[in-house]
């Protein structure tokens, strides 16, 4: 017959069958409780599965002795940065539990600028002569920040680079992922004043 044993630890059972007295010791072991911490700082929230295109998020198990992933992997931690649900088996006295996390990656903007100047040869090619101004349009994202003389953060800007200059604009979308773009304008100095004499 299966004795009947309740909570935790050792617990010693002594009959007798046939005349004979029998002792045996039946050990209770606690189910592990399983869990997944996601560590990760990208998008808006830091360590909510929610990642931006490229980054990583680092998953750890808790609650036994030893672990195995979906993705085969034997350590506490992993590293991930793929979208899907990753779930770990951790096993403690050989008894086993099961924790699942998912992950969801958005993808990242697509940062651009548009140059409109009408200084130089051409148009809205980015080469102007000193003094000109430049109009600078960002698309991609929700919010903008410029590189230029005091960080704006309008989509369109204007500016009057004294000399060649690089302008890098951070867009970021409303998943909190940012890309980055650059324009170079090209400043060409005018022709000095000839000296005329008469």
């Amino acid at each position: 017959f299966a004795p009947a044993v309740a909570g935790l630890g050792s617990h010693t059972i002594t009959y007798t069958l046939c005349g004979t007295p029998c002792t045996f010791t039946i050990i209770v072991s606690a189910v592990p409780t399983a869990a997944i911490a996601i560590t990760e700082t990208s998008g808006t929230n830091a360590n909510d599965g929610i990642l931006c295109a490229g980054a990583d998020a680092t998953l750890t198990a808790s609650g036994g002795g030893t672990c195995l992933w979906s993705t085969g992997e034997t350590t506490t931690s992993i590293s991930v940065n793929t979208a899907g649900s990753y779930s770990v088996v951790v096993t403690n006295n050989g008894c086993s539990a099961t924790a699942t996390a998912t992950i969801t990656v958005n993808p990242l903007p697509t940062a651009g600028i548009v140059v409109t100047e009408t200084s130089g040869i051409a148009n809205n090619d980015g080469i102007v002569c000193a003094g000109a101004a430049v109009q600078l349009a960002a698309s991609g994202g929700g919010t903008y920040l410029w590189s230029a003389a005091g960080n704006p953060t309008a989509a369109t800007i204007a500016v009057l680079p004294p000399a060649t200059t690089t302008y890098t604009v951070t867009v970021t979308n409303g998943n909190g992922c940012t890309a980055t773009a650059s324009t170079t304008i090209t400043v060409n100095p005018l022709p000095s004043t000839p000296n005329i004499t008469i």
